[in-house]
């Protein structure tokens, strides 16, 4: 048996973590496995130094992604000598997920899901369900009452607050018919906080309790759950709620506690409706099956006992460790580990056609500094290093034959094919020599793929990976070993990456693509090209982030010198909330001042001024906003106020969105320090004319005939300027 590193996602407190890694090492260390596991806490470079240090073969278990240090960058020069083997049983929106399924000799999946996914992407794949702690999660005795407990738990409650809310209203019903006890565990302990007001504004009558790590919860929150009646899993069907891996489900299970859940995923996989569960995939389904629970003491107690028994049966440590080592035993005897196949021929078939009537959008038509834009993307193309051939696979019509015959360099490849179908066009053209076909598509939209039978017969190409994206249907496809799978009839439901415009980076390892999917992108490479003799991926986003950054303090420009400058101000207008002490509000205190005051703000503090009581925080929808902007622009021009101040860091974009209205200046105090990865505060405080540290013993300025910068001299001295973003 070959020695084992765990490399977790992270501590012990995390569930996933603790069930997958901790807990089974705990196991295999008991049935003589050499096991070790890798503290989450240390730094990247030390993991390195850890995995340098491996003298004998080795199995190195990668466990989740989406940290710093779970990439195949990381693992890649280790693969030749030892065996690298990546968990998973969470689904995450990224390309690195996908390329440590290619890296990895084997990826053990904690959902099917998952399994099925990962099977298109990784040479072995196997199923691996979370395990269930019979020591933690044990029934216990009912205590008598006449109100029926009803309990919904995550361990991040924030993430999974809109499932929740998606059966707000049945639980309504429910509960006006047959009040019980609700019981939500998990939210974070933020009592303002927006997704726990918006919770407790929809269900009034739950109870919070607030999440816990593991140790703290097997203390103070799992009794709590041991004594509900019923169990309460709603998911909406998303690609990140099918991929889970259902252990809180079965946690409740294994406790004794009846459960109705939604239909999605691994639910489907655990639960026998009717017998040891109940799915509800509708509104009615949701209020008809709580209501049995509710009102039936004998089927409460009889669907949890069946529940009980089903999951202490198939989901037990012992049984999950057993699998679990025969995997790894599996793994271990195989003498040749066939890791992600890198053809020796690879060919890359571009699919694209002239638009008519589009003013030369199209990728195809387009030419940048007297060259076609094909022998530039091409170029890119090859930068990628899984790419020996460019085909540029056109329509055969009258057009295109035309279009080709121009192109006199001898560099691009240009292939007519097929007129109507994209998929016999990639049979035809693909040469017989190549063993993987990489689709790019230049077309948009795809509207000559209309059809399911058009998407399904592109498996029966030569290409062993295809990729194809149909707007009109929202279907995404991707074969790969010639498989496909329907992951979702809704855009925002598929995993892959594809697009309506060319994909450009290798289809792997990546850590970023580009779409030239519109005019604006093709202008902006057509730009990044003239000025750049070396194509690639990474420069050409570095290239468009720099452009991005140039087009955004240009406009910051142009709002400032939009504003009106005045030689002297007479009237201003300044913005408080509850942050603003008595000191700094008499600072400001003036015969021409008038206020804007937030819904907080005691109006007795400025008795004998102007003011107009309007909700100017920033957590509040753009359109509120606009709404109390414009209110405050019609006090403040009846006013004639000439300059706006905001006196807290609250205020600020409403302050700034108030001068952009008004075309005045407009000066910021922070009440405190601007948070950097506040995107809106940080875009406003960059228009504003000036932003200083707010001081309680601010010096009070006289408003005057003088210049605006003259009038801020005051704030100037207090030499705590902003840096602004």
């Amino acid at each position: 048996m070959l020695p084992i590193i765990f490399f977790p996602y992270s501590d012990n407190n995390m569930p996933s973590s603790y069930y997958r890694v901790y807990l089974m090492e705990a196991q295999l260390r008991k049935r003589g496995w050499t096991t070790r596991v890798i503290d989450p806490g240390i730094s990247d470079a030390q993991k390195r130094i850890e995995l340098d240090s491996l003298k004998e073969r080795s199995i190195i278990y990668i466990q989740k992604t989406g940290n710093s240090f779970h990439v195949p960058d990381n693992f890649l020069p280790y693969r030749e000598k030892h065996i690298l083997i990546f968990d998973i049983d969470d689904y995450i929106d990224s390309p690195v997920m996908e390329a440590m399924m290619l890296c990895a000799h084997a990826v053990i999946c904690g959902s099917h899901f998952l399994y099925d996914y990962a099977g298109l992407c990784a040479c072995r794949t196997y199923l691996l369900p979370c395990s269930i702690d019979e020591t933690m999660f044990t029934a216990a005795s009912k205590q008598t009452g006449d109100t029926v407990k009803v309990v919904w738990s995550h361990c991040f409650a924030d993430s999974y607050a809109e499932d929740l809310l998606s059966i707000a209203k049945p639980l309504r019903t429910v509960f006006s018919k047959h009040p019980f006890e609700l019981i939500l565990c998990g939210f974070r302990n933020h009592d303002n906080s927006i997704i726990k007001q918006k919770v407790r504004h929809e269900l009034p009558f739950a109870e919070f309790i607030d999440y816990q790590p593991v140790k703290q919860f097997a203390k103070t929150i799992l009794p709590v759950i041991q004594q509900a009646n019923i169990a309460i899993v709603p998911f909406i069907d998303t690609i990140e709620r099918r991929s889970k891996a259902g252990l809180t489900l079965r946690n409740y299970m294994l406790m004794g506690i009846p459960a109705v859940a939604s239909p999605v995923g691994e639910h489907c996989h655990i639960i026998k409706h009717s017998e040891n569960g109940f799915l509800a995939s509708c509104a009615k389904d949701w209020e008809r099956y709580i209501t049995m629970l509710l009102t039936d003491k004998k089927l409460r107690e009889s669907t949890g006992q069946n529940a009980r028994n089903a999951v202490s049966d198939m989901y037990n440590t012992n049984a999950t460790a057993d699998t679990l080592a025969q995997i790894l035993d599996d793994i271990s005897k195989t003498n040749e580990i066939h890791i992600s196949r890198r053809p020796e021929k690879n060919c890359a078939v571009v699919l694209g056609r002239i638009e008519r009537g589009t003013d030369g959008c199209s990728p195809v038509q387009d030419t940048a500094d007297g060259i076609p834009m094909l022998y530039h993307i091409q170029k890119m193309l090859k930068n990628t290093g899984l790419v020996d051939r460019v085909i540029f696979a056109m329509p055969d019509d009258v057009t295109h034959k035309n279009f080709a015959e121009s192109i006199r360099s001898g560099d691009i490849e240009i292939k007519l094919a097929d007129r109507d179908n994209p998929s016999q066009r990639v049979y035809s053209v693909c040469p017989d020599n190549c063993t993987t076909v990489f689709k790019f598509v230049m077309e948009k939209p795809l509207a000559d793929s209309k059809t399911l039978a058009h998407v399904t017969s592109l498996l029966r190409t030569r290409a062993d990976i295809v990729r194809v994206h149909d707007r009109s249907y929202g279907i995404a496809f991707e074969g790969l070993t010639r498989k496909a799978v329907v992951l979702g009839k809704l855009q925002s439901a598929h995993t892959l990456r594809c697009c309506d415009g060319l994909f450009m980076g290798k289809p792997s390892f990546e850590p970023v693509s580009v779409a030239l999917d519109t005019p604006k992108q093709i202008t902006l490479f057509r730009d990044y090209i003239l000025c750049n003799s070396e194509y690639s991926v990474e420069k050409f986003m570095e290239f468009a982030a720099h452009k991005k950054e140039q087009d955004k303090q240009a406009y910051y420009t142009t709002v400032k010198n939009g504003r009106a400058k005045p030689s002297s101000i007479q009237s201003a207008c300044v913005v408080l909330d509850s942050s603003c002490t008595d000191a700094v509000v008499k600072s400001f205190f003036h015969k021409d001042t008038v206020f804007c005051i937030n819904e907080d703000f005691p109006a007795k503090k400025i008795e004998g001024y102007p003011f107009i009581r309007l909700y100017t925080s920033a957590d509040q929808s753009i359109g509120d906003m606009d709404i109390a902007v414009e209110q405050g622009y019609r006090f403040t021009e009846y006013h004639k106020a000439q300059a706006v101040y905001s006196l807290s860091t609250g205020t600020a974009v409403f302050a700034v969105r108030l001068a952009n209205r008004m075309s005045c200046p407009v000066y910021c105090y922070l009440s405190e320090p601007a948070d950097p990865a506040d995107r809106t505060l940080q875009h406003h405080l960059s228009m504003s004319d000036a932003v200083y540290a707010r001081s309680d013993d601010l010096p009070r300025p006289r408003i005057k005939k003088t210049d605006a910068q003259v009038m801020l001299s005051c704030a100037s001295q207090t030499k705590c300027r902003i840096e602004k973003a």
